[in-house]
């Protein structure tokens, strides 16, 4: 409503020199005003969020059938109003990439690949996160038992 009772004074033409200067104000209360309302509509790009994507369980080995949860964590921004984006060079990609919470049920190799996060909310978006690397082994290592050539009774006591 400003702007546009400010174009319509703007643009009328004037010969009076009190008119040019009270045009010239209104001019820069225009400019101003359309300044502060892409300043509020479009966010500021002086704030910015730290974002992160955690891994549980945070083992460094994953394994075939087992679960696993990325969160995408905003730092310093809430966690009110986010809309989540997930991209991942993996070559089994998730049903739903838009929560917070990315869960895989049953891990299997396909899931294995590289995976970070942003966040959305009214116009401003975060960066991307640093990148998360799964890596999915189709097999757990086997234990193994070993014994020596002591034995040990049942009393405890050792023999030969």
């Amino acid at each position: 409503m400003i702007c546009s009772l400010c174009l319509s004074v703007c643009c009328h033409s004037s010969t009076a020199t009190v008119s040019v200067d009270v045009k010239m104000e209104l001019t820069l209360l225009c400019v101003l005003s359309l300044f502060l309302l892409n300043t509020n509509v479009y966010g500021n790009d002086a704030v910015s969020y730290r974002v992160s994507v955690t891994k549980q369980p945070s083992w460094t080995q994953t394994f075939s059938g087992e679960s696993i949860t990325l969160t995408c964590e905003i730092h310093g921004g809430g966690d009110a109003q986010w809309e989540y984006e997930w991209r991942t060079s993996s070559s089994n990609q998730p049903d739903d990439k838009t929560g917070k919470v990315l869960k895989i049920s049953r891990a299997d190799e396909s899931h294995s690949g590289v995976y970070s996060c942003m966040g959305r909310r009214n116009h401003e978006s975060t960066q991307w996160s640093d990148v998360i690397t799964l890596t999915v082994t189709s097999e757990p290592p086997k234990a193994r038992l070993t014994a020596g050539p002591s034995t040990i009774s049942v009393g405890g006591q050792r023999g030969h």
